[in-house]
């Protein structure tokens, strides 16, 4: 990656499948229904002029295409196709758009009829159900091992992995963006600049723009698969790695998905 930081472990500034309670500032159950807290980051860590805590946070959609793209009368500036955007009121979350903005909300307030709308739903629901209980295992596993492994990994002799089949909890944490599909959308204003690689190389990187034409900081990322995908057949489900850009004059958490 570009500079950043690396973590397998929790450390006392980046922890691991919070409780939703220290993620969601309000209408908890109802964020927690569309919405997996991956990790918090004391921003403290990354600059002595922040503090107080921010959050990777995974939507458990799409099940096909990307997020947002059938729901367009919800979209506003933070919120669209690929991109998802909170509000940070005392270092917790509150999503930037109507809950109908996914999916499954909307299909549960429209309540479409015919067996196309029923094969949705159902489709939905199994997604739902699947990346749950990846999400549930791996927490499991993380809480037993104090890290995660590959999907794949088979224990040792012992009952232990291989500290080989560790798998990143973050990556380039505080560390330079980057392009990759997720730039290439055209879905989002975007400022785009060359970086000096630490081999010498020039890369190109790409961060959002604020509504009033700053760019955001980018925090780090976060193989999503790596927190879902209990098996290996899980890893389609997520095939993403989620981006984290923050602004900290007006508080907001930006997410996007660069997808494999």
């Amino acid at each position: 990656m570009m500079n950043g930081e690396t973590l397998f472990e929790a450390t006392d500034y980046f922890q691991p499948f919070p409780r939703a309670e220290m993620v969601f500032a309000s209408q908890v159950e109802r964020h927690s229904e569309y919405l997996l807290p991956l990790a918090s980051i004391d921003l403290s860590h990354l600059s002595s002029d922040w503090e107080g805590r921010i959050h990777f946070v995974l939507p458990i959609e799409p099940y096909d295409g990307v997020i947002g793209e059938e729901t367009r009368e919800y979209h506003n500036y933070l919120c669209r196709k690929n991109w998802l955007g909170y509000r940070i009121l005392d270092d917790k979350y509150d999503l930037a758009c109507d809950f109908r903005f996914f999916l499954k909300a909307h299909a549960e307030a429209t309540a479409p009829k015919g067996r196309k709308a029923l094969q949705v739903r159902r489709a939905l629901t199994a997604h739902y159900e699947r990346v749950r209980e990846g999400f549930r295992l791996r927490r499991k596993h993380f809480q037993e091992h104090g890290c995660l492994h590959h999907a794949w990994a088979k224990r040792k002799r012992g009952g232990q992995y291989a500290e080989a089949d560790r798998v990143e909890l973050v990556r380039n944490l505080g560390g330079v963006s980057f392009s990759g599909n997720w730039s290439e959308m055209g879905a989002f204003p975007l400022a785009r600049y060359t970086h000096i690689g630490e081999g010498g190389e020039e890369l190109t990187t790409a961060y959002p723009k604020t509504e009033d034409g700053r760019d955001f900081t980018f925090i780090g990322s976060i193989p999503a698969w790596h927190y879902i995908a209990e098996n290996p057949e899980f890893t389609s489900l997520c095939g993403c790695e989620l981006l984290l850009f923050y602004d900290p004059r007006d508080k907001v958490a930006l997410t996007t998905f660069d997808w494999s």
